[in-house]
């Protein structure tokens, strides 16, 4: 289930909170790259700390926006305000949290799909 525009405009307000509490070089721009459009060497080696939306919607929703760090900086407690924003913000979508892929361990993918 896609990210309809309203859900979309409050994960940017979930990215925001983390930006400020943990991540702040974290580039939040006014409307995320679609990463559904890059080439496959791109997809398997994402730019860190940038906001990336995944296939857009006709509503200007996503399927899934998220943003990439290295594993080994996945603050403590981060998981834990992730959830309970999620929760206050009543982003009902599924979270991603975890590793990018088998292949790619070191990266760690946080957001919505």
């Amino acid at each position: 289930m896609g990210l309809s525009y309203s859900t979309v405009q409050d994960t940017y307000k979930v990215f925001n909170i983390l930006k400020e509490e943990f991540f702040p070089k974290l580039n939040i721009k006014s409307w995320p790259e679609d990463g559904y459009e890059w080439s496959e060497k791109k997809k398997k080696d994402p730019p860190l700390l940038e906001l990336i939306g995944w296939d857009k919607k006709s509503d200007d929703g996503w399927e899934n926006i998220f943003f990439v760090i290295k594993s080994r900086d996945v603050p403590e407690g981060l998981k834990e305000r992730f959830e309970e924003l999620a929760q206050e913000y009543r982003i009902g979508n599924s979270r991603l949290f975890s590793t990018l892929s088998d292949e790619r361990s070191d990266l760690f993918i946080i957001g919505w799909f």
